[in-house]
């Protein structure tokens, strides 16, 4: 894998476009293709912003210095985020790029990781799994995979030669919360708990204080992109109380502590003198309908 493989792999893994990966770098999307193709050099600007937002290791973003995890887990699912509020007239176009994503850039991170074993959560009442490969001796990947796509990844599982080291049941709740618990305290008892019952405890030793510093590395990183929004709308003159809500769905529900920040930041500005004009003729407006 090159850095421009990492870069897809990762976004692919998120249920990222191009796109979004451009607002969050500040470039045009036919960069961001460029740098995944290998066609033009992925700058180390790109590389600190991604591996922040990522928690992957700069090391390996850029050179594939294993581990990509240094100190806790990685989460991701297959099919990836956002695949039920997909048309399902994209869903096969997408399930073509699922298999060749997981046949080839999951199965080099694997090889690039030198990860041999991997360890199988059943979960009751469900036909997914969660898959674990221990990355490090302090880090893990959490992979949960769909019931009907679990053929597909047993067979990559085979032809990598992984061994299974152990496999548990474990119930919805804990299988629910490490997948999309909103709060970060129980995603993080869950996903220890779960190592736990694998017989990785020794791994998790110290993830007890990762969650608040998991979170604190994605803050720059996400508010820099709220304050490119912030900015965007006062160049365009728009009141700030018209976009706040709008603001909040569009921003991360595990990071909306941080949201008052950027509130601020949006509130503040609307200070300048060119809300003053604009909230003048809203306020005469609102007199001349009395």
């Amino acid at each position: 894998m090159n850095t421009g493989d990492r870069i897809k792999f990762l976004r692919i893994g998120d249920g990222l476009t191009q796109g979004y990966i451009a607002d969050l770098l500040g470039i045009r999307q036919k960069s961001v293709a460029l740098m995944e193709s290998g066609k033009s050099k992925v700058s180390l600007r790109a590389i600190n912003i991604l591996s922040n937002y990522f928690i992957v290791s700069k090391e390996w973003l850029e050179n594939g210095t294993p581990p990509a995890i240094l100190n806790g887990w990685g989460y991701s699912s297959v099919p990836f985020k956002g695949w039920k509020e997909l048309p399902s007239s994209e869903k096969p176009k997408r399930l073509n790029q699922i298999a060749e994503t997981m046949g080839t850039l999951f199965v080099d991170f694997l090889v690039e990781s030198r990860i041999k074993k991997f360890f199988k959560a059943e979960i009751g009442g469900s036909e997914d799994v969660i898959l674990v490969f221990p990355a490090s001796s302090k880090s893990s990947l959490l992979l949960r995979v769909a019931g009907d796509l679990w053929p597909m990844m047993e067979g990559i599982l085979k032809d990598t030669g992984l061994r299974q080291a152990k496999s548990i049941m474990i119930d919805e709740e804990m299988a629910n919360s490490i997948h999309q618990s909103s709060s970060p305290l129980s995603k993080l008892e869950h996903t220890i708990e779960l190592h736990r019952l694998l017989g990785l405890g020794q791994l998790t030793r110290t993830w007890s204080v990762l969650e608040r510093t998991r979170d604190q590395r994605c803050v720059k990183v996400y508010q820099n992109r709220v304050n490119k929004v912030c900015r965007d709308i006062l160049e365009k003159g728009i009141d700030p109380a018209d976009v706040i809500n709008t603001i909040k769905e569009i921003t991360s529900a595990r990071l909306n502590y941080q949201f008052k920040d950027s509130v601020d930041f949006l509130l503040s500005r609307a200070k300048a003198p060119l809300f003053k004009r604009f909230s003048e003729k809203i306020e005469d407006a609102d007199n001349s309908d009395r």
